[in-house]
């Protein structure tokens, strides 16, 4: 991990997004059904979803 943040900061690396996806894999769940309901992106670069989808690959 690049730097010590909270678990999904959104100015932390896609990388280290996705490794934190990897080892919390219950609660990005349910922050990208919570990003789902709202509509909106986590971040313009990739969303919630996708970090999600890129853990599991």
């Amino acid at each position: 991990m690049r730097r010590l943040s909270c678990r999904a900061c959104p100015l932390a690396h896609t990388d280290d997004l996705v490794r934190s996806a990897q080892i919390n894999p219950g609660l990005f769940d349910e922050y990208a059904d919570a990003e789902d309901e709202m509509g909106n992106p986590f971040k313009k670069s990739i969303s919630l979803r996708g970090i999600v989808e890129r853990a599991r690959s």
